[in-house]
């Protein structure tokens, strides 16, 4: 498994959607976030994937490299 840590200012609900870089959603879930660090999993092979978690007042996105 290959694992992604956020931490959170707060506790939120959370939609995690995980594209790959011709720009295919390959993961999409609710999450709840716990104030300070949390984990979640990509469970994709070696390459570049682009991660989006939004919510209420939240909305971030950040490139993930896995190797």
């Amino acid at each position: 498994n290959n694992t992604v840590f956020v931490n959170a200012a707060s506790a939120i609900e959370g939609i995690v959607t995980v594209y790959d870089v011709s720009g295919k959603v390959i993961m999409n879930n609710t999450v709840n976030f716990n104030s300070g660090v949390n984990t979640f999993d990509i469970n994709e092979t070696a390459g570049v994937y682009v991660v989006n978690i939004h919510g209420a007042n939240v909305n971030v996105t950040e490139k993930v490299v896995i190797k």
